[in-house]
C-alpha cells in the first residue's frame, strides 16, 4: 500500500510540474495591445490590435464600402500590414502545449495591391525551429486585385508535449505599391486532457490514506 501511495504521489508531483510550464498568453489580443507577442517588423511593416477595420483596394486604401473586418471571438484581432517589397513582417509567441493539446483561430488575407500575389500565413514551429505546419495561407493567385479574403478557421494539434512558436505573417511579393494585410485572431486554448491525470492521482493519493486510517 505504501509502494502505490508513492506512485501515485509521484504521478501527481510530476503531472503538476509539467503542468506548470508556460502556456500561451494574451491569446486573442483582448488587452488590446502585443503583450506576450514579439513583432518582427522592417521597412514600412505594421502590426496593431484592432476593434473593427474595413478591407482595403488594389492600391492599399481603406474604404467603408469594402469588407467590414470584425473580431472573431473577444473584442480584439491582429492586423499586420505589409512593408518592404519581398519581405514577410511577422507577430509570434513561443508556448508550451501538451500531446494532443489544440490551438485554434481564424485568419484572412486583405489583398491591398493589384499586380503581384501578396499573402498572409499561420505556421506553427518546433523548439529547433523547423517548420511544422502552415495551418492557413492565402494569397492573391486567382483572385480579383484588391481581394477581401473572409475570415478562415485555421489550427494545430500537438504531436507532443514541447515547446511551439506560433507565428503569423503578411508579406509583399515583387513591389510595394500597395499595402496588404494579414488579420488574426487566437481562440483559447482548452485545458490539456492530462491536467484530470492530476485530479486522478491526488483523488488516488487520498483514497490509499482513507484505506490506512480504516
Amino acid at each position: 500500500m505504501t509502494k502505490l501511495t508513492s506512485i501515485l504521489g509521484a504521478l501527481a508531483t510530476l503531472s503538476m510540474a509539467t503542468a506548470a510550464q508556460a502556456g500561451p498568453t494574451n491569446l486573442g489580443f483582448e488587452t488590446g495591445d502585443l503583450s506576450g507577442w514579439t513583432s518582427g517588423l522592417s521597412g514600412g511593416g505594421t502590426a496593431t490590435v484592432v476593434q473593427q477595420l474595413y478591407g482595403v483596394d488594389e492600391t492599399g486604401v481603406r474604404l467603408p464600402s469594402r469588407l467590414d473586418y470584425r473580431p472573431q471571438g473577444g473584442n480584439w484581432f491582429l492586423a499586420i500590414g505589409t512593408g518592404e517589397a519581398d519581405t514577410a513582417q511577422t507577430v509570434s509567441q513561443t508556448f508550451s502545449l501538451w500531446a494532443g493539446q489544440t490551438i485554434s483561430g481564424r485568419a484572412a488575407f486583405d489583398w491591398g495591391e493589384g499586380g503581384q500575389f501578396d499573402g498572409a500565413k499561420v505556421e506553427i514551429y518546433d523548439a529547433s525551429n523547423n517548420l511544422l505546419s502552415t495551418a492557413f495561407s492565402s494569397d492573391g493567385a486567382g483572385q480579383a486585385a484588391g481581394y477581401d479574403g473572409a475570415w478562415t478557421d485555421w489550427s494545430f494539434t500537438a504531436a507532443s508535449l514541447g515547446s511551439y512558436t506560433l507565428k503569423f505573417s503578411a508579406f509583399n511579393t515583387g513591389n510595394d505599391s500597395g499595402t496588404s494585410y494579414g488579420y488574426f485572431d487566437v481562440n483559447a486554448v482548452p485545458e490539456p486532457g492530462s491536467l484530470a491525470l492530476v485530479s486522478l492521482a491526488l483523488a488516488g493519493v487520498g483514497f490509499v490514506r482513507r484505506r490506512q486510517r480504516d
